[in-house]
């Protein structure tokens, strides 16, 4: 570390915007992998990546709008909320993928308790319990929204943090939770540009490229579409779904 101070046990990597990847320097073989939020819409798209890349996932999610993982030899789905420690068993596990949270603004406002169990205290005791148990990686899905609403025409690292909502402050308090867990903490940017103008000129210096452009998404959207695959379910509306479902 640049102070001269030791790495302990579990190197802890903030990743912005859920662009939950492995940092540079990992090494490339297969892991068992512990995902929170699993079954959510991040969770949804990145838990088959994980499987195809031959990983083992164990996939966490308290299944709120249900759960559309496919089976796969590499998958074990179990159904638990992430607030109840003692529930979460990290035997094995070389990397936990963080990515449980309330998500989005609106529905974070539902209930500001519940937002910040789930998004404060529930990501501060697993990082604890993933230090002691010696998982040695833990990947935090944060937010680009931490930065609020900026003038900047660019929003970097560099600018100070002003969250506006409570799922924005959560995930920056989250954030220096991780600062004081015993980690090693690396910080990774974003490669987002929705975000309140999120810039990305230092990822796309190593030489990442985007895959897909929004071009790419609208025409996947029209072709679902088309194919009556994309369907106007209640279940979809999660405002009101968390609303009539969640808080009570």
């Amino acid at each position: 570390m640049k102070d001269g101070r030791q790495p302990t046990r579990c190197e802890m990597t903030r990743v912005c915007y859920a662009n939950a990847g492995f940092a540079p320097g990992t090494d490339s073989r297969i892991m068992k992998l512990f995902v929170t939020g699993a079954c959510g819409y991040k969770g949804t798209v990145l838990v088959p990546k994980l499987l195809a890349a031959g990983h083992e996932v164990l996939a966490f999610d308290i299944m709120w709008f249900g759960n559309y993982l496919r089976p796969h030899s590499g998958l074990t789905v179990v159904q638990g909320d992430v607030r109840d420690v003692d529930e979460i068993h990290l035997e094995g596990a070389d990397a936990i993928v963080h990515l449980a949270s309330v998500a989005n603004d609106p529905c974070g406002d539902l209930d500001p308790k519940l937002t910040w169990e789930i998004g404060c205290l529930a990501t501060m005791q697993l990082a604890d319990k993933a230090a002691r148990a010696g998982v040695r990686r833990f990947l935090y899905a944060s937010s680009g929204s931490v930065y609020g609403v900026k003038d900047e025409p660019q929003v970097t690292e560099d600018l100070t943090l002003d969250p506006i909502s409570e799922y924005n402050k959560t995930k920056m308090v989250a954030e220096r939770v991780a600062e004081h867990a015993p980690a090693r903490i690396t910080v990774t940017e974003s490669n987002d540009p929705r975000s309140y103008r999120i810039n990305s000129d230092r990822l796309l210096a190593t030489g990442f490229r985007p895959k897909k452009t929004v071009d790419d998404a609208i025409r996947e959207l029209v072709h679902r579409f088309r194919r009556g695959e994309l369907r106007d379910e209640e279940r979809f509306h999660n405002l009101e779904w968390m609303r009539r479902e969640v808080v009570n």
